[in-house]
C-alpha cells in the first residue's frame, strides 16, 4: 500500500480521520472494512491483526503503526498543523459569532 492509495481510500469514501495526541484515528464504516483489508493486504493482517475499537456503525483505529509499516508519513495523510490552525479559526469565529449574537446584531455574519 502506498500513501496515495491510503489517502484516496480515506477521502474518496469520506471517512472521518483526526489526530488525538500522537494517535491518528480513522473511523471506518462496516461496509468499507473489506475494501480496507484488501488495501492493506493479507500479510500485514496475518501478523496479529489490528487493534480496533468497535462502534455501532463501524470501527475506529489508530493508523500510525500501519503508516510506519508501509513507510508512510502519517502527516502526509492528515497534517497535525492543519488541524491546529483550523481549530483556532473555529474558536475565533465562534467567539465573534457569539459576540454579534449577544449584542442583538443581525443574523448575517460576513468573514473577510
Amino acid at each position: 500500500m502506498t500513501g496515495l492509495q491510503l489517502y484516496k481510500f480515506i477521502y474518496e469514501n469520506e471517512l472521518e480521520i483526526d489526530w488525538h495526541g500522537d494517535e491518528l484515528v480513522l473511523w471506518i464504516e462496516f461496509y468499507y472494512i473489506e475494501e480496507f483489508t484488501e488495501l492493506i493486504g493479507e500479510y500485514y493482517l496475518s501478523e496479529g491483526g489490528i487493534e480496533v475499537n468497535l462502534r455501532h456503525d463501524g470501527i475506529a483505529l489508530d493508523i500510525v503503526d500501519l503508516c510506519e509499516y508501509f513507510d508512510i508519513d502519517p502527516e502526509d495523510i492528515l497534517e497535525k498543523k492543519w488541524i491546529e490552525r483550523n481549530y483556532k479559526n473555529y474558536v475565533i469565529i465562534n467567539k465573534l459569532w457569539n459576540m454579534f449574537k449577544n449584542n442583538g446584531r443581525s443574523n448575517y455574519f460576513w468573514i473577510l
